[in-house]
């Protein structure tokens, strides 16, 4: 079985857990691609005595790997879309980071994870992604993204006028810092701190957020994910912000973008025990209430 690794940093306190990590899956006869810049990290603080292959892009590994592993927290996760592209590569994250809502494998979950990645005992969850098209090709071939599109304010500048429109049909305009385009899975992420909704991610939807409006009238919205969103913008200042996930460039307000669902997947791995309400309220606090802990007599 070929496994790839990816990472972006190796914190000596978390040595231990990948090298826990490596040695239990070559322990189960798997080859190791180790993405190039990662590894030349982990060669400063682990030894390694067998041959390794690596990779820097996704011609390197599609088509040749089983599972690709992302050890660090959700924003490692993010950043290895771009490499695994359409390859449908599934991918495991194994949270060494904070937070970890979408890296979920804790570092004392990596026996079991590995186990359950041997028998096949898992979900695959399918994940939409985001493409963003524009004018001048500022995000060249990896215009897509998990979480979501964001136009921003790049200082304390005037507020920005977004033009909305959806399938070529007049929207809306928002005057705002910024707006804010997510998936289901961007949901509670960006999105959901601006006062966005939470999406399940089998959902089929995007949804458009406001980043502080300058309206009481305005809120966040959802939509199709088969609706095709145009953005402008304009404003007294002449230059902004735009991303997808951790992809940022700036633009100009002579800037257009086209937004829709990209024309394929992301394959997110969950162990069988794990479900997206359990990780809301692990993760999240959902529901949350010191109510929800006294016992009501019969």
């Amino acid at each position: 079985m070929n496994i790839g690794l990816y990472g972006r940093t190796a914190d000596e306190n978390n040595v231990p857990y990948i090298k826990q990590l490596i040695d239990e899956l070559r322990f189960k006869e798997c080859e190791l691609f180790i993405y190039e810049p990662y590894l030349q990290l982990l060669k400063s603080i682990i030894p390694f005595d067998f041959q390794i292959k690596t990779f820097t892009e996704e011609s390197e590994i599609k088509g040749k790997l089983d599972y690709f592993f992302s050890i660090g927290g959700d924003g490692t996760l993010l950043s290895s879309v771009p490499i695994i592209r359409d390859s449908q590569i599934p991918i495991i994250g194994l949270n060494i980071g904070r937070l970890g809502f979408l890296s979920s494998i804790s570092k004392d979950e990596i026996t079991p994870a590995i186990e359950a990645l041997m028998s096949s005992k898992y979900h695959l969850d399918k994940r939409t992604l985001i493409c963003a098209t524009n004018n001048d090709n500022v995000f060249g071939d990896q215009n897509f993204g998990l979480n979501e599109f964001t136009v921003n304010k790049l200082d304390t500048s005037a507020m920005m006028m977004i033009e909305i429109e959806l399938n070529n049909n007049f929207f809306s305009n928002y005057w705002a810092d910024g707006l804010i385009i997510s998936t289901p899975t961007g949901s509670t992420a960006y999105s959901l701190s601006c006062g966005g909704p939470v999406i399940t991610p089998q959902c089929s939807n995007f949804v458009i957020t406001p980043i502080a409006p300058h309206s009481l009238s305005v809120r966040p919205v959802v939509i199709s994910d088969q609706d095709v969103i145009k953005i402008r913008v304009k404003s007294r200042s002449k230059r902004f912000l735009a991303s997808l996930d951790s992809n940022f460039v700036n633009i100009t307000t002579e800037a257009e973008f086209e937004i829709r669902k990209a024309d394929f997947n992301l394959n997110l791995i969950r162990l069988t025990k794990l479900d997206y309400m359990s990780t809301l309220r692990s993760k999240l606090l959902w529901g949350s209430d010191a109510r929800n802990t006294i016992k009501f007599a019969n």
